[in-house]
C-alpha cells in the first residue's frame, strides 16, 4: 500500500504559501501606502489606525491610543478608513 500523505502536504504547503504570499502582499501595501486602516475582529472590536508591521501570526497597529497587536486567525476583516 501506498503512502499519499506526501504527496497531499506538499500540495497544502504550496496552498498556504500562495494564501500567505497574497496576504503578505496585501499588508505589505497598506504599511507601505501609510493611510488608515480600519481592522474587524471575529469578536466584533473594531480598532483604526496605520498599519506598523506584521508576521505569520501578528499585525500590530498604530493607534491613537498607542500600539495594537492582533492575532491573524481573530481578524475579520481589514479595510481602508
Amino acid at each position: 500500500m501506498q503512502n499519499i500523505t506526501p504527496s497531499i502536504r506538499r500540495k497544502t504547503d504550496r496552498r498556504a504559501k500562495k494564501s500567505r504570499n497574497f496576504q503578505d502582499r496585501f499588508l505589505n501595501s497598506l504599511r507601505g501606502e501609510d493611510v488608515k486602516v480600519t481592522v474587524e475582529t471575529t469578536s466584533s472590536k473594531t480598532y483604526t489606525g496605520k498599519m506598523v508591521s506584521f508576521d505569520q501570526y501578528v499585525v500590530i497597529l498604530e493607534t491613537e491610543n498607542g500600539q495594537v497587536m492582533l492575532y491573524k486567525h481573530a481578524i475579520a476583516s481589514i479595510s481602508k478608513a
